[in-house]
């Protein structure tokens, strides 16, 4: 049991949950003019493990490259605490790879839509990114920051990418971006952002943002209805961007710790800003079934951080070595 609570920890497996609901949005989001999905129950469900092992690979490959790090930052992570190994670590990392592309291009061979298998090659795209941010990205700044953005926006079209509308990509990039920039400012973390670094960062995705639109209004999919689509991530936005205008300034808490919350909370806002823009468009079952995820995550969060509770720390290690050391 103590095995698998740490390789689940290693995952970050119940926020792994985001990445299902951003790929379901995009499958279950049918406007007017559409085709529904063909058997859309088992592309939901084999697209929805294709995200999961994706995002478990980034966070598995995050800790083993950051395993050094985080014996001072992090140590109560399973790696530096010792409740892992490096190498079960790598292997875990490199099996959700293979499996996150494996269930991927099994999604390409039920849709069947063109020669391209199109979820394989957005799924490889989403996993190079994730190489790229966590080997050089997030020791660039703000690359690593617009890279995350990258990361969901992309992964949000493995589902369907024939869909032709890029509104759930373009707000998932941008609310991952600026989030991510608050937490990184708050974490102090390095390198440090400078002024040119927040004109790249608001200038990239706004150029992104820019190209996205441009190809909706190519493909005539750029109407009335798609910005009544965008009120309900609109109204997710102010909720939770008021709650980090309510965070910041909390001196009770040290910075970092607020850093955190912030990127917390902003990854469970996900699920809202993906039913949001379901429910803007009628579909409240749809809606329902991502909050349902939402619920889950939650619960998983919280019994995955009880069950961690008397678990060993890098902190305590430390410690106890540092003890027999002086003896």
């Amino acid at each position: 049991m103590r095995h698998l609570i740490a390789g689940l920890q290693l995952t970050r497996a119940a926020l792994a949950l985001t990445a299902v609901a951003d790929v379901w949005v995009l499958m279950l989001l049918h406007l007017p003019g559409e085709a529904p999905l063909q058997h859309p129950i088992w592309q939901m469900l084999i697209a929805g493990l294709a995200a999961l092992f994706l995002y478990g690979f980034g966070m598995a490959l995050n800790d083993v490259i950051d395993a050094r790090r985080d014996r001072v930052f992090a140590p109560w992570r399973p790696l530096p605490a010792g409740r892992i190994s490096m190498q079960t670590a790598t292997i875990v990392s490199l099996t959700l790879l293979l499996l996150g592309l494996f269930f991927a291009g099994v999604l390409g061979a039920i849709q069947n839509q063109s020669v391209i298998p199109w979820p394989l090659l957005v799924a490889f795209c989403t996993a190079t990114l994730i190489v790229f941010y966590n080997g050089l990205g997030k020791f660039l700044g703000p690359v690593g920051l617009i890279t995350l953005g990258l990361i969901r926006g992309c992964n949000c079209l493995m589902g369907n990418v024939h869909a032709h509308n890029l509104l759930p990509s373009m707000v998932l990039m941008g609310h991952v971006t600026l989030f991510s920039v608050i937490g990184y400012r708050l974490e102090s973390k390095r390198p440090r952002l400078r002024r040119r670094d927040f004109m790249l960062l608001a200038l990239v995705p706004f150029i992104s943002l820019i190209a996205m639109i441009g190809m909706m209004g190519y493909w005539h999919t750029l109407t009335r209805h798609w910005l009544l689509l965008g009120l309900g991530p609109i109204a997710v936005a102010i909720v939770f961007y008021s709650y980090v205008a309510w965070q910041i300034p909390q001196h009770r808490k040290e910075p970092r710790r607020r850093g955190e919350n912030i990127i917390r909370t902003g990854m469970f806002a996900v699920f809202f800003y993906d039913a949001s823009i379901l429910l803007a468009n009628g579909q409240i079952a749809g809606a329902s079934l991502i909050l349902a995820l939402f619920g889950l995550s939650v619960a998983f969060f919280y019994l995955m951080k009880a069950a961690g509770r008397g678990l060993p720390t890098g902190k305590l290690h430390y410690r106890m070595r540092s003890k027999i050391g002086a003896s």
